[in-house]
């Protein structure tokens, strides 16, 4: 049996152990990971020619990926966001799909709260003045005592809350799939997407990319932020419409932004090198404690395939 690991160099290095296992376990393991960088469509399609399974990272599998792949019997996303995926498609060709729910939750949680932190106290900017011979200081802001909104409150959201709660913060969700006593259980006021918007100073994106959740933040949405307000997303790209976002930005109709997740990646740099902007490449899983939670979770999916047991948090 033969296994196409597929993920970026700098998050594989971390912890590769992955691959040593499958071949320990004494299948053909072929490793795809000399790049951060998604690989050509015409790269993927060669490789996953005679594979039973893929493990992936951020590699867009649609139908001409799997038409590609004859043998394909198993898709193991090595993360939680499975957008990149053709879920239909795997399914109408009968290819099992799993992904690693929560793995990377705590370590996208903490990213969320450390760009918080960085854009309303202006640590990139000073880190870079500093180095270059500069001392100018920057008035920012507390988090204790501001209000967060959280969009979205799942297994990210719930750990953003949990933290920023530490340092003070009142926190409102809005997220339609979680009922009213289980955030009030967790001291959190259930808030519709406009209550969420126009009464937080802060607010967090934990929505996955659906649909009906593509461009939530644009023009008409941001225009309900305050004009100090904060944009937070480590979720998906898709979430904002990044032009309208820029607009806002120039116009201070919001204070800024960190972004972790962009439309494109690398995004463009009209967007990334505003002022009022942090940025950072994907990092919210890239951590040695979530890499190892993901191998094992995609270690123990594709032994579950090969020895016939039921696999772990199946998507189709």
């Amino acid at each position: 049996m033969k296994v196409l690991i597929s993920l970026g160099k700098s998050f594989y290095e971390i912890f590769p152990d992955l691959g040593t296992w499958l071949k320990q376990a004494g299948l053909e393991v072929v490793e795809q990971v000399s790049s951060d960088q998604e690989p050509s469509k015409e790269v993927i399609k060669k490789l996953v020619s005679d594979v039973d399974i893929y493990i992936v990272g951020i590699d867009k599998i649609d139908h001409e990926v799997i038409d590609a792949a004859p043998k394909l019997k198993l898709i193991i996303k090595h993360g939680v966001g499975y957008d990149n995926i053709d879920l239909d498609y795997a399914k109408k060709k009968g290819i099992a799909v799993t992904f690693a729910r929560g793995c990377n939750a705590q370590s996208v949680a903490e990213l969320a709260v450390a760009l918080m932190l960085s854009v309303s106290r202006g640590i990139p900017a000073k880190n870079e003045e500093i180095k270059h011979g500069g001392w100018s200081l920057f008035m920012g802001s507390e988090l204790n005592g501001k209000q967060l909104g959280l969009v979205g409150y799942g297994n990210i959201g719930s750990r953003v809350a949990k933290i920023t709660q530490a340092f003070g913060m009142e926190v409102t969700a809005y997220d339609p799939y979680i009922e009213s006593e289980v955030l009030e259980k967790a001291g959190i006021k259930k808030g519709s997407l406009e209550e969420v918007l126009s009464q937080s100073d802060f607010i967090s994106l934990h929505a996955p990319a659906t649909k009906e959740n593509e461009n939530l933040i644009r023009a008409e949405t941001l225009q309900l932020m305050k004009s100090s307000a904060y944009l937070i997303n480590t979720a998906r790209g898709a979430l904002v419409n990044e032009q309208d976002l820029k607009n806002a930005i120039l116009e201070k109709r919001i204070a800024g932004a960190a972004m972790d997740v962009f439309c494109t990646e690398p995004p463009e740099k009209e967007l990334v090198c505003l002022e009022k902007i942090v940025c950072t490449p994907h990092l919210g899983a890239c951590t040695v404690d979530s890499a190892r939670r993901l191998s094992d979770i995609s270690y123990e999916n594709v032994m579950n395939y090969v020895n016939n047991r039921p696999l772990k948090n199946r998507l189709v």
